[in-house]
């Protein structure tokens, strides 16, 4: 059996502010590892239909959640840009020949996934069985695309949380390894709920990654929820959140003491 410090983990982010917290997290504890970020931001362009009558609302609300990510997740140390084992690929190259044959010539012990598109089943053959994903949203009700807004659209903002979560071909599927929720405080807003379920994140990843290098753990199967595309979000969806709410949902559920069932959350330790 290697020695934990020498075993190797393979880290594949996206290139977002919330990515690149966790990623900084992990790699101010573990440096024997190689990092492959994906450039997601033209896929963030392209989602804005700037001919939609709605479409200021959608700018209005990726605004506010780099506003929210840049509130709670800050990086003192930046262990990124001190680190030299990195490779950038572009949105449509993760499931390309060029990252199956890092894989196969680093041959890592953990892969660590967050932010990422989907991994397909030519790269996930050649991955260790122990690959997990951080997915932002409780996949026991919802999995996919801005999981933690459809909890607060479906007036569920108790069930905003983050799921890390073994790979497997099917979408956040897999078994749950660890959840953290958000409590509900006054003046959160849509975006604090979920940025601040990443913070939690970032409190336990690099204990959850020590576990995996030393243990096998089984994970928890469930029933998984309904899968969200990005196809299924609208502009009109955000008129509940800003234009009833005033962004305000968790202010509204504390005043009038409002409450819904709640998700058990998994938890590894």
């Amino acid at each position: 059996m290697k020695k934990i410090d020498k075993k190797k983990i393979l880290l594949l982010f996206g290139d977002d502010l919330r990515n690149k917290y966790l990623l900084n997290k992990i790699l101010s504890k573990y440096t024997n590892c190689k990092v492959i970020i994906q450039k997601r931001s033209k896929e963030k362009i392209k989602s804005i239909k700037r001919k939609h009558k709605y479409s200021h609302l959608l700018q209005k609300h990726l605004n506010l959640r780099d506003k929210s990510e840049q509130k709670y997740l800050i990086i003192k140390d930046n262990k990124i840009q001190q680190f030299n084992n990195i490779s950038y690929i572009n949105l449509n190259q993760l499931n390309s020949n060029k990252v199956i044959s890092i894989v196969k010539k680093y041959k890592p012990d953990l892969v660590v996934c967050y932010g990422i598109s989907l991994i397909k089943k030519n790269l996930l053959k050649f991955l260790p069985k122990k690959t997990i994903n951080i997915h932002s949203g409780l996949t026991q009700r919802f999995r996919g695309y801005g999981s933690n807004f459809w909890a607060c659209y479906f007036l569920q903002p108790f069930n905003v949380g983050a799921t890390i979560h073994y790979v497997v071909e099917k979408a956040d599927s897999g078994r749950i390894i660890h959840q953290v929720g958000t409590v509900l405080k006054k003046n959160y807003n849509l975006h604090d709920l979920s940025t601040i379920a990443i913070y939690n994140i970032g409190e336990i990843i690099c204990r959850v990654i020590s576990i995996l290098l030393t243990k096998k753990p089984k994970g928890v199967k469930i029933d998984t929820g309904r899968p969200f595309l990005l196809s299924d979000f609208k502009p009109e969806h955000l008129l509940l959140n800003y234009n009833l709410f005033k962004d305000k949902l968790s202010n509204f559920f504390l005043k009038n003491n409002l409450k819904n069932k709640r998700i058990r959350l998994v938890k590894l330790f």
